[in-house]
């Protein structure tokens, strides 16, 4: 199961869960309970999908 991180609306507070799919609903804020939160772009899923191509060799 992947982890996402979401972003607090309400009270700015970052946070992460981890879920089945990226379909399911976003959870309520751990910190005020609030339903406003926004999926935020995952910086580890940059780095490793970055990394993955830049060491690649074109043959085999």
């Amino acid at each position: 199961m992947p982890i996402f991180e979401y972003l607090c609306l309400a009270c700015g507070k970052p946070f992460e869960k981890l879920q089945k799919s990226a379909a399911e609903d976003a959870p309520p804020c751990p910190a005020c309970g609030s339903t406003e939160v926004k999926r935020e772009f995952s910086s580890f899923a940059a780095k490793a999908a970055a990394s993955s191509h830049s060491g690649c060799s074109g043959g085999g």
